[in-house]
């Protein structure tokens, strides 16, 4: 009977074992199809060399060259369209992190990718031209004194929190945006106006939360959705007209007092209002 027993739990504790192993590797999988997504604009390339030019440094790639550092003083930053015959195309991770004499920056349009952090914390910076960037990297700018930005309309990729705590007044954001990430204006509380083009569809979650200046808010019917707590805490919005066919989902506009929302009846908006006690007219 020991025996049996004991024959029985080492049974047991294989199929056990195996499960785990099976269940672990479903798990794998599940991840690796997570992560395989990539919104970078750069061709698939190998390092060749990092090295230093002036104030510089750039990682020299087979098709391209990333500025991956700078430690000039300068208030102006332009930054060449070549390297060693090679087009610049990006600017790498935390690049300009956290310094504090640049003010203007000036890319060419062959530069098509600002990568994490590449101009957070530079604090005097108060503009910057790129008139060729398709991708927009997490907390790009957070937390600079970005003042002014045109953004070109060939971007498609805002990441997470890219231009939040900026000092930004003014923003229009391009229609060919097809990917933005949560937070990416929040608190941004110099910020007055907003602008969506043509072809611009949906608002993240919580993309404007905290901007406690804004006021000029214009909901154009292409936006098929306003995220989770976009606009929470917009205290300066005291009024704003939703489309009928645009969906207005939870906590969008949390916080704001006094707010009236407009739209046609039967409308998400009207259920929103309904649902967080705001005040709701029918559109004319």
């Amino acid at each position: 009977m020991k025996k049996i027993f004991v024959c029985k739990m080492s049974l047991f504790i294989l199929i056990a074992l195996s499960v785990s192993m099976v269940m672990s590797g479903c798990a794998e999988k599940e991840e690796e199809t997570e992560t395989v997504i990539t919104t970078s604009p750069l061709p698939e390339s190998e390092l060749l060399r990092t090295e230093d030019f002036g104030d510089f440094v750039f990682a020299v790639y087979e098709d391209y060259v990333e500025v991956t550092g700078y430690s000039g003083t300068s208030e102006t930053v332009i930054v060449p369209e070549l390297y060693d015959n090679t087009g610049i195309m990006s600017i790498g991770k935390s690049a300009f992190e956290g310094n504090s004499s640049i003010k203007y920056v000036v890319l060419s349009s062959n530069v098509v990718n600002i990568d994490t952090s590449a101009f957070s914390r530079c604090k005097n910076l108060e503009s910057i031209e790129m008139p060729g960037v398709r991708s927009i990297s997490p907390s790009a700018f957070k937390d600079s004194g970005l003042r002014s930005v045109e953004l070109p309309s060939v971007l498609e990729n805002l990441g997470r929190y890219s231009f939040s705590g900026t000092q930004l007044e003014i923003i229009t954001l391009p229609g060919n945006i097809v990917r933005s990430g949560d937070y990416v204006f929040s608190g941004c509380t110099s910020l007055k106006s907003v602008t969506f083009d043509e072809g611009f569809s949906e608002i993240s979650s919580r993309m404007f939360s905290g901007c406690t200046a804004l006021t000029d808010v214009v909901i154009s019917k292409g936006i098929k959705a306003i995220g989770d707590y976009a606009f929470a805490y917009c205290t300066g919005i005291k009024r704003i007209e939703i489309p009928s066919e645009t969906t207005v989902k939870d906590g969008a506009f949390y916080g704001i007092s006094n707010l009236i929302i407009c739209s046609e009846g039967g409308s998400s908006a009207e259920s929103y209002s309904k649902k967080y006690n705001v005040a709701f007219e029918i559109a004319s």
